[in-house]
């Protein structure tokens, strides 16, 4: 009777009434063990050994008596291949009772994001019971021993289960999904073998349907584990903990390296395991600087732009990333790749991340991310003109910031690091980066009442690299930004620290700090209108249309010493000044050269 129960609701015996010939290619079944499957005689067809001609493939292993022997012994509807050991039973206080848990892979019952153990059963999202086959409440825990199959599968989900159903439960469905669906070999015990049976073509949704419980069953059978996995290292490197998805929202990881493992290569650092802002992510820093490639002779042909241009990109580069395989997960953009550290933003909108990966050639982003699963959507921009912005689809649905959550996993961060590593991917950055440079230098501003474009404000390669600079990181502010700073520039009264006008810098301080201004505060304003007036910024003359005089070097530090002020105290990057420091330090740019300060001066 246990046996017939076990067949009534196993997720593939159910398959037989709908699809027969999938079961009987899946597992190599001839016709008397399908009718005997038919008829709900596990023992009978887990016995049963027909003759096979030569050359007729192997089947998968079907349960047997030594494994049914092994599955009752368990109590736990699990079935454990010949020859394994089944995992002891949780420990529990004296006087407590495990809560009854059910076999997920051959309950016959379809599990979605949101569903829950609870004692004595499995709920919904919204409270209501899980219903088995027959329409009753589901009396037994099932979402725990998923994630124990996924897990078992090389899938982890966290280091203690939660029994819900939830983001990274959903991406392990979705990852196992994906890799049943789209690759023909898999790990067991310990090599690289080819999966048996009709492949799995089911939909790669993240929900547990019946049709990906089935293939579970299979891969349990089998002793299948994904040909990818993750591990992490902490301390001195002596203490490994092994998990593949968001198993890193923990202190007791936190600084800890992550390596991945294909198949039996050996395994590649691409992360660590960092507390940033206010949550656990994965960051890398390590890699390939960009000065190494605008330097190598054999690359360098591949990265157009002057030389004035580049430098200032480097320098840019050095505050942001450093190099083309950084990442970060950890803030609310969910995941950050490349020089720019461009995001999949925040919110639903259309974002810089998709943007730029739009410039790719439709082949080079098929082979990088079409195959697993991305395409782009909602992309507009222009090189030299617009930035690029645009959503990314998964699977067939546009992102939304619930799905977004999965890109902090370790599959994700991975594939945009070994993306980063492709030369095209890399010359796509670094395009999109020259982009942006050229973008900010033809901003439209005004200037003594005629119109100007930024190129003609910012005239040495110094200030074009801290325009820069702030539009990488608040590209909303730099047009306000530099548009105060050419009024001021023009007309230095705009300083007066007393002054109530407007437009004046005192009004907007004091309307951001919400006081009035403090001795010091004023005396700060006060220099910068004597240095404007020392240097007769006002004098400054417009000698054709969109076209500006060129500055002394004193008004030139001059207009520096304004906008410097203005990004520190008017704008929102708290950490304004280290990155006007370094720029202005410089030596970032290898052996191209310092950045030019001298106004006019820009090397081609």
């Amino acid at each position: 009777m246990f046996l017939k129960t076990i067949a009534r609701e196993s997720n593939t015996l159910r398959l037989l009434r709908d699809d027969p010939e999938r079961i009987k290619q899946k597992f190599g079944l001839n016709d008397e063990e399908l009718e005997t499957l038919r008829s709900a005689d596990l023992l009978r067809s887990g016995e049963m050994e027909a003759p096979r001609s030569r050359g007729s493939r192997p089947r998968s292993a079907m349960p047997g008596r030594e494994a049914l022997d092994a599955l009752d012994a368990a109590g736990t509807g699990t079935f454990v291949p010949p020859g394994t050991t089944v995992p002891p039973p949780t420990t529990r206080p004296p006087g407590t009772t495990a809560p009854p848990q059910g076999d997920p892979l051959t309950a016959g019952i379809p599990l979605v994001f949101g569903d829950k153990d609870v004692p004595g059963g499995t709920v919904h999202q919204n409270g209501t019971p899980v219903l088995d086959p027959h329409g009753n409440p589901v009396t037994v825990q099932l979402i725990g021993p998923l994630q124990q199959a996924l897990r078992s599968f090389g899938y982890g989900i966290t280091a203690t289960l939660t029994a819900v159903f939830d983001i990274p439960t959903r991406h392990a469905v979705r990852e196992f999904q994906r890799e049943a669906k789209t690759t023909t070999t898999r790990m067991s015990g310990g090599v690289v073998v080819t999966a048996t049976g009709a492949p799995f073509t089911g939909n790669i949704s993240g929900q547990a349907d019946l049709a990906t419980l089935a293939e579970m069953l299979v891969w349990r059978t089998n002793n299948y584990r994904s040909m990818t996995s993750f591990l992490i290292v902490t301390g001195s490197g002596t203490t490994t903990k092994t998990t593949n998805d968001v198993g890193y929202s923990s202190a007791d990881i936190d600084q800890a390296r992550v390596f991945a493992l294909q198949a039996t290569n050996p395994r590649v650092r691409f992360a660590s395991v960092t507390h940033a802002k206010t949550s656990y992510g994965l960051t890398n820093t390590q890699g390939v600087p960009l000065t190494t490639v605008l330097t190598d002779p054999a690359q360098a042909a591949n990265f157009t732009g002057a030389t004035w241009e580049k430098r200032a990109i480097c320098e840019v580069v050095f505050n942001e990333a450093r190099v083309f395989e950084a990442l970060n997960t950890y803030d609310n953009a969910f995941l950050s790749v490349g020089l720019f550290q461009w995001t999949l933003g925040p919110t639903p909108d259309p974002a810089e991340l998709a943007g730029i990966c739009s410039v790719l050639a439709a082949a080079d982003f098929a082979r990088l991310f079409g195959q697993w699963g991305l395409a782009l959507t909602s992309v507009t921009g222009k090189l030299d003109s617009s930035l690029f912005t645009g959503q990314f689809s998964l699977d067939g649905t546009v992102l939304t910031q619930d799905v977004k959550a999965e890109f902090r996993s370790f599959h994700w961060a991975y594939r945009f690091f070994i993306a980063s590593q492709d030369p095209v991917f890399r010359q796509t950055q670094y395009r999109n980066a020259l982009s942006r440079l050229r973008i900010v230098v033809g901003l439209g501003l005004t200037f003594a009442g005629s119109a100007i474009t930024a190129g003609q404000l910012l005239q040495s390669e110094f200030l074009r690299a801290v325009a820069l600079d702030q539009h990488v990181n608040r590209p909303g502010q730099t047009p306000g930004a530099l548009q105060d700073c050419a009024n001021a520039f023009h007309d230095p009264t705009l300083l007066d620290p007393n002054s109530t006008a407007p437009n004046a810098l005192a009004t907007k301080w004091q309307s951001k700090l919400k006081r009035p201004l403090a001795p010091a505060e004023k005396q700060r304003l006060q220099d910068l209108q004597t240095a404007c007036n020392s240097a007769s910024t006002s004098g400054l003359a417009v000698t054709g249309p969109g076209t500006l005089a060129t500055m002394s070097q004193a008004q030139h530090d001059a207009f520096a010493s304004l906008y410097k002020w203005w990004r520190e105290n008017l704008g929102t990057m708290t950490d304004a000044a280290t990155r006007w420091a370094s720029i202005q330090t410089g030596g970032h740019t290898g052996t191209l050269g310092s950045l030019s300060k001298v106004p006019g001066v820009f090397t081609p």
